[in-house]
């Protein structure tokens, strides 16, 4: 009992210190970039690994220019898409090659590829979390915009 007593009252001292890591401290790497996907396998609720998502610029006469392409690591996110540097306002395109994905898992897709397009305001530096959760049949996004000198301070 004075053992269980002990280890509750370190606990508490590790919740309450400063020392304890805060939520905060723990997504450094995403608040950094100003762009981060999540893909999520909306049927298993399992990250979707090795989803290959490429991300596009829209040029002046509508056309799309290829910024960057890679896959989703094991925890189903990308966040070293583009610097803040590069991530200018305009209309973005993110693509994700459903299709190919569900291939490699067994299954057909209805969709070819997925893509969510969305606008970046010049000003703004702001930070970009968009979530996309996927399934052979259907697909939804959802994005949240934060202020990352919020986030930082």
């Amino acid at each position: 009992m004075a053992y269980l007593k002990v280890f509750a009252f370190l606990a508490a001292l590790i919740i309450l210190s400063d020392a304890a890591p805060s939520a905060r401290d723990t997504n450094t790497a995403s608040e950094l970039n100003p762009l981060v996907v999540h893909a999520v396998n909306s049927g298993t609720q399992t990250p979707a690994a090795n989803l290959q998502v490429t991300l596009f610029r829209q040029n002046d006469d509508g056309s799309f220019k290829l910024i960057s392409s890679r896959p989703t690591a094991a925890d189903g996110e990308i966040s070293d898409f583009v610097t803040e540097e590069d991530f200018v306002g305009g209309v973005y395109k993110l693509q994700f090659a459903t299709s190919a994905f569900w291939a490699n898992s067994g299954f057909s897709s209805f969709y070819e590829n997925v893509d969510v397009v969305f606008s970046v305001e010049a000003e703004n530096h702001d930070h970009y979390d968009i979530d996309v959760f996927i399934s052979p049949s259907s697909f939804s996004s959802t994005a949240t915009v934060t202020d990352p000198h919020i986030l930082r301070n």
